[in-house]
């Protein structure tokens, strides 16, 4: 048979060892912790410090002493509805329903812990949320809360939720006025009187547009007098100026006739008749065959183009009449004569039948009558 020999200070010295193991390993693993998504975390040391505001840590897993502790806030918004019942600016009481948004500001989770605690949202949030409403909602009446000021209810709201909240570690967000109760005829009250409110504003834009419309026409009418004393006395004015060319050349009488013509109104002579009614008849004009040009003949051959008959006589020229001288299809060419007479009354026959007009040797004008053209224009 073998034998065993036992020693009691190995098995002693193995179990000591065994023991101390033991415990570094469930240390070990006790030691390790995780933070959530969303979640923001400090370290507690109850035998080195306390809280340890000098290092946040976000989600992940993390490995502190066992004896050490691990602190997690939520930091993503959050919302809490409040439903309060308060006294308005006269002393009725109404239900109103607020909702906040806030979440604890990162980085600063620590002093949000050493300042309110888990509890932050019982011992500051709802305390302050509720004072709020109570101050606010007193400086209204109902009336307003209900439909007019409802937003300006919001932005007071606002105004002090942001003064406040950052002071304690905490982001604000917004805040919403839900609903307001009130009693039902106080509604249906209000209701009425908002609508009777549009009625009027809608009358009030309709009397403003018929007075607008009113007022367009009495600009209308006194535009319209106004352009009539005008036109009454440029046509004065014209009449004033007419008598005072007439007063200074009797002959300008003749040039408005023939700028009736020219403006389409017929012959100053007789009805559709450039030359006047008939036969016209030219005596005493012999002479005019023997100068720079035979003119007589010329003539003729510049009123044949025009469609106008002529013949002549012993000592003259004899034109029938046909009426009104019509410039489409007409065109008067005009030899080279070099003379200047024939020139200058073809100028005068082509204004005012409108005739395209060729004329040669038209330098010849200059000879008698340098500013021919400068009067023509």
């Amino acid at each position: 048979m073998s034998e065993i020999e036992i020693e009691p200070k190995n098995i002693l010295k193995t179990a000591l060892f065994g023991g101390i193991g033991a415990i570094f390993i469930i240390i070990f693993f006790m030691s390790w912790t995780d933070i959530d998504p969303g979640e923001e975390g400090f370290v507690y040391r109850p035998y080195t410090g306390g809280i340890d505001t000098s290092e946040n840590y976000s989600e992940g897993t993390y490995f502190i002493m066992p004896w050490n502790e691990m602190i997690t806030y939520n930091v993503l918004q959050q919302s809490r509805n409040y439903e309060s019942k308060v006294m308005e600016k006269n002393g009725m009481e109404i239900g109103i329903d607020v909702t906040i948004n806030y979440n604890p500001m990162q980085g600063k989770t620590p002093n949000l812990h050493l300042k309110h605690g888990k509890a932050y949202e019982n011992s500051f949030v709802d305390a302050k949320v509720r004072g709020v409403i109570k101050d606010v909602i007193g400086r209204y009446t109902y009336e307003e809360i209900y439909s007019t000021k409802r937003e300006a209810l919001e932005t007071e709201m606002d105004n002090m939720f942001q003064a406040e909240f950052p002071e304690n570690f905490i982001t604000y967000n917004f805040c919403e006025i839900a609903d307001v109760n009130l009693p039902e005829n106080v509604k249906i009250a209000i209701t009425e009187k908002e609508t009777q409110k549009q009625r009027n504003q809608k009358a009030k834009e309709l009397e403003e547009e018929q007075q607008y419309l009113a007022n367009a026409e009495i600009k209308k009418a006194e535009g319209e007098k106004n352009a009539a004393i005008l036109r009454a006395e440029g046509r004065a004015e014209e009449i004033r100026l007419v008598q005072q060319q007439l007063t200074r050349s009797p002959n300008y009488i003749e040039l408005v006739k023939w700028k009736g013509y020219a403006d389409g109104k017929g012959s100053p002579y007789g009805e559709n008749n450039v030359f006047g009614a008939g036969t016209s008849v030219f005596k005493g004009i012999e002479d005019l065959a023997n100068k720079e040009s035979n003119r007589i003949k010329e003539m003729q051959n510049i009123l044949q183009q025009i469609g106008v008959k002529s013949s002549k006589i012993k000592d003259g020229l004899k034109i029938f009449g046909k009426g009104m001288v019509f410039k489409e299809k007409k065109k008067i060419t005009v030899p080279k004569l070099g003379d200047h007479r024939v020139c200058m009354s073809s100028f005068i026959l082509s204004i005012l039948i409108g005739a395209k007009t060729r004329i040669k040797n038209f330098e010849t004008v200059y000879t008698s009558s340098p500013s021919f053209l400068k009067i023509m224009k």
